[in-house]
C-alpha cells in the first residue's frame, strides 16, 4: 500500500507540474508564433546601447533591440564583397568607416542589397541622415521610417570596441531624434518611438577580413 501510495504522489506531482506549465503559456497554441518579428540576441545593441552618451540614454522614447532582418540582410549582403574591397579596408581602416563613400562595385551591391532588403529610407545609408531630421521637415512626417548606416573595419579589430567607436560617431545624431514635432501649417502633433538595432557581420576572402557593422533607426509614429 505504501508503494501505491508514493507512486499516486508522484503521478499527482507530475500532472501538476504540466497544468503549470500550460498556465504559463496561457493555454495560447500560438505561443512563439510571433517568431517572425522577434530578434535573435547578440548582444551587440545593448553594447551600443551603454556606449552612446547620457543625452541618448536619457530619451525614453529610444530602445536598443537586436533585429533578425537586419543580421540576415548584413549577411548576405557581404558576399558581394571581393578581394579587392576587403583589402582595401584592412589596408587602411583599423577604427570604424563609413561606406557611404566608397564607390567600389562590392561596397555598392552592399549598400543597394541592404537597402532593398530592409526598405531602408536612406538608400546610399548616409551615415547624416541618422537623426532622421529630414523625415520631420517634409511629407514624411506621419509615417514610418527607417534609416541604416554601415561601418567596415579590420577584421581583427574586436567586435565590442569597434561598436564603442561607432557610438561616439553616431551620439550628436540619435541625440537629435525628437520625441515629437508640430507641423507648421496644421499645427498637428506627431509623437514617435524608435528603435535602434546593431549587426554585425564578417567576410574573410583569403588572409583578409572585415568586421562590418550595420546599425539602423526604425521609427514608428505612435500619435497624430
Amino acid at each position: 500500500m505504501k508503494l501505491k501510495k508514493i507512486a499516486s504522489l508522484a503521478l499527482a506531482g507530475i500532472m501538476a507540474v504540466s497544468m503549470l506549465a500550460g498556465c504559463k503559456d496561457g493555454g495560447n497554441s500560438n505561443s512563439g508564433s510571433s517568431s517572425e518579428n522577434t530578434n535573435t540576441v547578440t548582444g551587440y545593441s545593448d553594447v551600443l546601447a551603454d556606449a552612446v552618451n547620457d543625452a541618448v540614454k536619457d530619451k525614453d522614447f529610444v530602445t536598443f533591440q537586436d533585429n533578425n532582418a537586419d543580421q540576415t540582410a548584413l549577411q548576405n549582403s557581404l558576399n558581394y564583397l571581393a578581394t579587392n574591397d576587403i583589402a582595401d579596408v584592412v589596408r587602411d581602416h583599423r577604427t570604424p568607416a563609413v561606406v557611404e563613400n566608397v564607390w567600389a562595385d562590392g561596397w555598392k551591391q552592399v549598400r543597394n542589397y541592404i537597402s532593398n532588403e530592409l526598405k531602408l529610407a536612406n538608400k546610399n545609408l548616409n551615415e547624416g541622415d541618422m537623426d532622421l531630421d529630414w523625415y520631420t521637415t517634409n511629407d514624411k512626417v506621419n509615417s514610418d521610417v527607417k534609416c541604416g548606416v554601415i561601418y567596415a573595419v579590420d577584421g581583427s579589430v574586436g567586435i565590442n570596441e569597434t561598436i564603442k567607436q561607432v557610438a561616439s560617431t553616431l551620439d550628436d545624431y540619435l541625440d537629435d531624434l525628437d520625441e515629437s514635432v508640430t507641423t507648421t501649417n496644421d499645427h498637428l502633433v506627431w509623437e514617435y518611438e524608435y528603435v535602434v538595432s546593431v549587426s554585425v557581420a564578417e567576410r574573410s576572402v583569403g588572409d583578409d577580413s572585415v568586421n562590418v557593422v550595420l546599425v539602423t533607426v526604425d521609427r514608428t509614429v505612435t500619435n497624430g
